[in-house]
């Protein structure tokens, strides 16, 4: 074998060492958050939807740093919604698919224990509300399907095979900007409208 080929055998190698590939499974714990309306002090937008549960899927790709830090980029799909405390007042149920492209870099502060931060990009896909027995295509109406997000979470490692994460996600773009009236129809304030989520996750990586 020549030098020349002897030194790519080498680089490969130790390429394959700091790299990292996944597959992981997560349920999303979602809501839709509204913005405080800043003219409208008495009037609370906390309590407009309840959060409920979706499912997620993923791949991930990761590159050692050191022995302690990695990052990573975590493309996937991921079922976002909320509900109301009564389906049939307003818009009564929200449901999303987003495709989710996290890059996180990972901190190991103990032995198989990470803390992970980064931001993540959200397209969305799908978008539909129900209320009541009709159900109505929210796709359109969404003033921003690019999306952008914190995310922060920490994890477990279970072996070289399984880690176990607990992240949370918080939208800072978006989806829509909604405008209060009173019953007079005087405005009282604009609220905006984003995701926000916890995601326990399952990653099966080699």
């Amino acid at each position: 074998m020549s030098l020349s080929l002897m030194l790519l055998h080498t680089s490969l190698c130790y390429s394959q060492k700091k790299m990292e590939y996944g597959i992981s499974f997560s349920l999303n714990y979602s809501d839709l958050h509204f913005t405080p309306l800043e003219n409208a002090p008495g009037v609370s937008t906390e309590d407009f939807y309840m959060p409920v549960f979706n499912p997620g899927v993923g791949v991930r790709a990761g590159y050692k740093l050191s022995e302690d830090m990695k990052l990573s980029i975590n493309p996937g799909i991921n079922w976002l919604g909320a509900k109301s405390e009564s389906e049939t007042e307003g818009l009564g149920k929200s449901e999303g698919v987003y495709i989710n492209i996290p890059l996180l870099i990972h901190y190991e502060f103990a032995k198989n224990i990470s803390f992970n931060a980064g931001m993540s990009y959200d397209y969305l896909l799908n978008l539909s509300w129900t209320s009541g027995d009709q159900t109505f295509d929210g796709t359109a109406s969404a003033e921003n399907r690019s999306l952008f997000a914190a995310q922060t979470g920490i994890s477990y490692a279970i072996g070289n095979m399984v880690e176990l994460g607990l992240s949370y996600n918080h939208g800072l773009t978006p989806l829509s900007n909604f405008v209060f009236t009173d019953l007079n129809g005087n405005r009282i304030g604009e609220s905006a409208m984003t995701n926000r989520y916890y995601q326990f996750k399952v990653t099966l990586r080699q």
